[in-house]
């Protein structure tokens, strides 16, 4: 594999954030690139392009200016540009992954009708969210022959070497004096680096990967950011994974058959089901062990406490409203409860002008297991649980090891990130990542040493 550092996209992202720190509203140009980029060039670059959108809209202040309103339009510009392209060449197919992933936003759609408590917010909601999810499972089958994973790599040098220069100055840290880095938030890192450097980590240690400094400094890097981070989460998302990889791949002699495959997958999901159950008591133990000189009400409201209460609190309401709504739910992208009412943002429920109907509500899950048992019912959950089985089963079966591992961090990382069913949130980073990780499984990327 070559060295991606010296990736002329490389530098050319690096020139972009440098520009976009200096000239305010540059970041509108870049869309405009990007767009152009598509007309000109296609393939790869509808997807490409999808990425970067997003990325650009969870960057950091000082880099762009990108709001929610551009990154719709420009995803329905490339949603009408790809349906015309369909149209045209009168072909399409849908591998099982889209199948499944349709159907489960149609049942989410059927058990709004008939349960959410807010039912022209959660069609509105579906509605975006279902163009976004379409125009992704389009926009890669133009680029299907192209490595996507090396897309990804090019990204987690970008980002943690960028984050690295942010360490020394206060830009890089968000107001709560957590370590954010390149982006908006010190949640958001996490959320993005968690599959990147378990990428980079297993191509380095299954030798597809050149063992250099810049590799190894890259790694470390981008694990320390996400300590500065204070993402527990995160770092338990990468670390669990990687101790199960070296476990079958170096402690081990795993044969690959149907019966290993089916007997680990169950370990597996059988044990982020288990952490997922008691996950409040865990977080309970851990807050009581961390702070147990603190009074309760100091610890509501204060640091890691605070943060512990507020996941407790969204956990608990989400047990209890899909007790309540068992085959329903409560509706998609509903919420019922907040955990810190005294923030300002969370009352910014906007209405269509003229009317009552209400199309954007904040929202605010600290588990994205729960969310969806809470917002579709047990049999949306369901549906979504075995959607996950089987995404991991074929990369597994596929023997393609990097992917399984990568998907695994982050179904772990789910549990502290419910952000996968938001149109216009780092879910649809995270559905990239996921439609990338499936498509390798057809293209059968082989990442080699030295090249």
């Amino acid at each position: 594999m070559r060295n991606f550092f010296v990736s002329q996209e490389i530098y050319i992202l690096s020139l972009y954030l440098a520009v976009m720190s200096i000239l305010p509203g540059i970041a509108y140009i870049a869309v405009g690139n990007l767009l152009f980029l598509i007309l000109i060039k296609g393939k790869e670059w509808y997807l490409k392009s999808i990425m970067y959108m997003v990325l650009l809209k969870f960057l950091n202040p000082i880099f762009t200016d990108i709001n929610t309103n551009i990154f719709y339009i420009f995803i329905f510009i490339l949603f009408i540009i790809l349906v015309i392209k369909i149209v045209k060449q009168k072909d399409i197919y849908i591998n099982k992954f889209e199948l499944y992933f349709y159907t489960l936003l149609l049942i989410f759609t059927l058990t709004s009708i008939i349960g959410s408590l807010y039912l022209d917010l959660s069609l509105i909601k579906l509605s975006m969210y279902s163009i976004v999810v379409f125009t992704v499972f389009q926009a890669i089958k133009y680029g299907e022959n192209y490595d996507f994973i090396k897309f990804l790599i090019i990204l987690i040098y970008l980002f943690v070497w960028v984050s690295f220069i942010l360490i020394f100055i206060p830009y890089g840290y968000f107001i709560n004096g957590l370590f954010m880095g390149v982006f908006q938030h010190s949640q958001t890192i996490g959320v993005i680096l968690v599959p990147l450097l378990t990428l980079l980590i297993v191509l380095y240690f299954s030798n597809k990967l050149q063992h250099n400094l810049i590799n190894i400094l890259t790694i470390f890097l981008g694990l320390f950011e996400l300590y500065l981070s204070g993402s527990r989460t995160a770092i338990f998302s990468i670390l669990l994974p990687l101790l199960i990889y070296f476990s079958i791949y170096h402690f081990f002699r795993f044969t690959y058959s149907k019966k290993n495959i089916i007997i680990i997958l169950i370990i597996l999901f059988t044990s982020i089901t288990v952490y997922s159950l008691n996950s409040s008591k865990i977080n309970n133990g851990i807050k009581s062990f961390i702070i147990k000189s603190a009074t309760e009400k100091t610890v509501q409201y204060n640091g890691f406490g605070n943060l512990l209460s507020k996941r407790l609190i969204l956990i608990e309401t989400a047990k209890e409203n899909f007790l309540n709504n068992f085959w329903t739910g409560i509706g998609f992208n509903v919420q019922t409860v907040y955990a810190d009412p005294r923030d300002a943002s969370l009352n910014k429920i906007k209405y269509i002008p003229g009317t009552d109907i209400i199309y954007n509500k904040p929202l605010e899950k600290g588990n994205l297991y729960y969310s969806v048992f809470e917002e579709g019912g047990v049999l949306t959950g369901v549906f979504f649980i075995y959607i996950l089985f089987y995404l991991l089963y074929s990369l597994f079966k596929s023997n393609i090891t990097y992917a399984w591992v990568m998907l695994l961090s982050m179904f772990i990382s789910f549990n502290g990130e419910a952000a996968l069913f938001s149109s216009g949130g780092l879910g649809i980073y995270q559905l990239i990542v996921m439609i990338i990780l499936f498509a390798s499984i057809k293209n059968k990327v082989i990442l080699e040493k030295g090249r």
